[in-house]
């Protein structure tokens, strides 16, 4: 059925995965017999973290010893037995080093510091406070685990430093070292990019399988717009014919105010305000929202044709594996073509889906307003890794578009995927909404709205105040700055959507139309979807809000 075609792809909110090789039962070695342990390093922010308490913590023993000037530190445990964690406390910071098992007969390293902490957030898959609170004589950090780890931090932190050939664990570190700079360089790019050290901390905790997704957090920040990164963009247009140019990519440069695609070709961009931005293209002008997470919509104007107007999503870069989509149920949106050609107009279509670990999907469903959802038949496309970037879709094994996966740094995700014929799938992963907002709350949003006819509306901006919750029944009603009541619906007709009915609004106390929708929010996207209920072309449409600061 078309259907199994036109939404295949969904996004995941919160993947769940484990933390790493130091927390795993297959790192599990027994501890040495016991004996003295000699453990030593520096302790270092950049610059030398003097006067710092240093604790160490083994599978069996304890010591303490205090830094000097600077930073060095020598413990030594007349009974212990590997592996050992490490905690330096002094100046207003605290930061986390191991011994892992396996690392010979001794003296031991371990350095402390911004990198040793990100690598015990990977190896224990909780923040480094925790895991040497946690640590005890059951605790497991392999010598493999610790590679492993160093491996991942490699591809984190490209963006912020090379850490080719480092180790940043036992390498020699005094002040001017090459290991030295490399902290230094790590320091100034965190900065620039508005990142503290326990962010980048629980952005890996939250992405233990996808290193990429905290590199392309630690870029340079611009100064109209916290959530604006520099760095290389995945731009998504469903509207353009050309295949090369419906999923390329553009770097964008904060600090000189620039887009540059992929011919190189160079345009300036300007603020707006609230995280909004003008690019002035050849044909069209174009109105780059900026959401909470750092994803793009781009509204683009016609300079010539009042009516034509596009949309594009621009996702930044990541490298993502393809086990990411297999977990779970997910939810979906689609705009689908609602017969065999353009001319007879889109359809805005909810469903879930889900995949196995190879990409092929195993289910799917449509969904219609609050009926229930209609399982489909096979066979049901699939995903492979492109080496370009993301996915290729294969549609009973032909090429049928393109899927592109962001993690932001809490660990939600959202998928899309642009097909060769306009199509385009977005989602989220099934689970509960949580909290209802607060009375008094408000929200304001940009908004626009593809059409059945194959159109864009106008770009709105609307704020919403809420009025009233009920958290039994769990819903909210809300009154837009215009006047406009309506009540929705929270985890209905499924988890993680939001419900509204037909002519339910209200405005003035008087009754006002409005349509049926089922709203699908991205989970820590920052942008809602609010789908049509139908199957009409003439009355469909597919809204996309993006969030304003």
């Amino acid at each position: 059925m078309r259907f199994s075609h036109a939404i295949v792809i969904a996004s995941a909110a919160v993947l769940a995965a484990c933390g790493g090789g130091g927390g795993s039962s297959n790192d599990a070695q027994a501890p040495a017999p016991a004996g003295p342990v000699t453990i030593a390093g520096t302790a270092a922010t950049g610059a030398a973290l003097a006067g710092a308490a240093v604790s160490v913590k083994c599978a069996a023993g304890t010591g303490t010893a205090t830094t000097g000037g600077d930073g060095s530190y020598t413990v030594t445990i007349a009974s212990a037995s590997l592996p050992c964690a490490v905690q330096a406390a002094g100046g207003g910071k605290t930061f986390h080093a191991v011994v892992p098992s396996g690392s010979g007969t001794g003296p031991y390293v371990a350095n402390i510091t911004p990198l040793t902490e990100m690598l015990v957030a990977k190896l224990g898959g909780v923040s480094p406070a925790s895991f040497f609170t946690a640590f005890s004589s059951g605790s497991a950090v392999s010598a493999a685990s610790v590679t492993q780890a160093i491996d991942y931090l490699k591809l984190a932190l490209a963006k912020a430093t090379d850490l080719s050939g480092v180790n940043p664990l036992t390498d020699t570190l005094v002040v001017g070292n090459p290991l030295d700079l490399k902290l230094d360089a790590l320091k100034t790019a965190l900065a620039a990019a508005g990142l503290t050290v326990d962010q980048v901390n629980a952005a890996i905790v939250a992405n233990p399988t996808t290193p990429g997704s905290v590199a392309s957090a630690i870029a340079p920040v611009s100064v109209d717009c916290a959530w604006f990164k520099g760095g290389k963009y995945r731009m998504i247009n469903p509207y353009e014919t050309e295949a090369r140019w419906r999923a390329h990519v553009v770097t964008i440069d904060v600090a000189a105010k620039t887009v540059t695609d992929q011919d190189n070709v160079v345009q300036s961009y300007t603020s707006l305000g609230g995280c909004q931005f003008s690019v002035d293209g050849t044909d069209f002008s174009n109105t780059v929202m900026v959401s909470s997470s750092g994803v793009l919509v781009v509204y683009s104007q016609s300079k010539t044709t009042a009516s034509l107007r596009h949309a594009t999503v621009g996702l930044p870069e990541q490298a993502v594996p393809l086990s990411e989509v297999a977990a779970g149920t997910w939810n979906l949106a689609g705009w689908d073509l609602a017969g065999a050609t353009t001319a007879e107009g889109y359809l805005a279509i909810t469903g879930e889906a889900s995949f196995d670990t190879t990409g092929q999907m195993l289910a799917i469903s449509r969904c219609l307003g609050l009926a229930a959802c209609v399982a489909g038949t096979g066979p049901f496309a699939a995903l492979t890794t492109n080496a370009t970037g993301g996915f290729d879709i294969l549609d009973r094994g032909v090429p049928a578009g393109r899927a592109f996966l962001y993690k932001n740094l809490a660990g939600q995700a959202v998928l899309v995927a642009v097909f060769d014929d306009g199509t385009l799938s977005v989602g989220s992963r099934k689970q509960a909404l949580g909290a209802l907002p607060a009375v008094s709350s408000t929200s304001s949003f940009h908004e626009f709205s593809l059409n059945g006819n194959n159109t864009v509306s106008t770009l709105v901006d609307h704020v919403n105040t809420v009025t009233a919750t009920d958290p039994v029944a769990r819903t909210v009603t809300r009154t837009r700055e215009d006047g406009r009541v309506d009540t929705i619906g929270y985890d209905k007709p499924r988890d993680g959507l939001r419900y509204r009915a037909p002519n339910s609004c209200t405005n003035g106390g008087v009754a006002v139309n409005c349509s049926e929708v089922v709203q699908i929010p991205l989970q820590g996207m920052g942008i809602t979807l609010a789908l049509s209920v139908g199957t009409t072309a003439a009355s469909a449409f597919f809204d996309v809000s993006v969030g304003k600061p």
